[in-house]
């Protein structure tokens, strides 16, 4: 957007996550993004967005 500083290594992150959920259109900025990416970029987003989706997957349960 306009005024925000481009990150791809994050729009890799929120692109792969969604594919992760089923967004097929996703699938073709994930694609571009990689392009973008050096090798060490993209382990890192990689790693990240391992990360998130396994917080996604095994939320902290709640204080009772």
């Amino acid at each position: 957007g306009t005024g925000v500083t481009q990150n791809y290594q994050l729009a890799y992150v929120w692109e792969s996550l969604a594919v992760a959920q089923g967004h097929e259109l996703a699938i073709k900025d994930l694609n571009i993004l990689v392009k973008k990416l050096s090798l060490q970029e993209l382990t890192e987003a990689q790693n990240l967005e391992e990360k998130i989706q396994h917080q996604i997957d095994h939320p902290p349960e709640s204080p009772k």
